[in-house]
């Protein structure tokens, strides 16, 4: 099982972006056209997972009592809303996450 900063690590990968450091559990990265970098983290920040989900395509299904997130690749992500403090915000920015960061590549 990966750690979050690798999950998060694989999911900047996904997205093209480039992992320049860390600060307060958000990743420091930058696009390969930037000098300077932005704080990310798709997995706290709602702005963050719906713009991954917008440039990965990767959507979403709301079930009565859980999310599942998947990608047109096959890959797929379920997340329980009482797994995530009963909150859908929170269970569907872990679920895409982890799809994108499978997309990058993490096993």
């Amino acid at each position: 099982m990966a750690t979050e900063r690798e999950m998060l690590e694989f999911a900047a990968k996904a997205c093209g972006l480039v992992v320049i450091g860390n600060s307060h559990g958000y990743l420091l990265v930058r696009s390969d056209g930037n000098k300077s970098g932005i704080l990310w983290n798709p997995k706290d920040d709602n702005a963050d997972c719906a713009a991954m989900c917008a440039n990965l395509r990767i959507n979403s299904a709301y079930w009565v009592n859980a999310i599942e997130c998947y990608a047109n690749s096959g890959i797929i992500e379920h997340s329980e809303f009482y797994d995530k403090h009963n909150n859908p915000e929170t269970a569907w920015r872990y679920a895409a996450t982890m799809v994108a960061a499978k997309i990058g590549g993490m096993k």
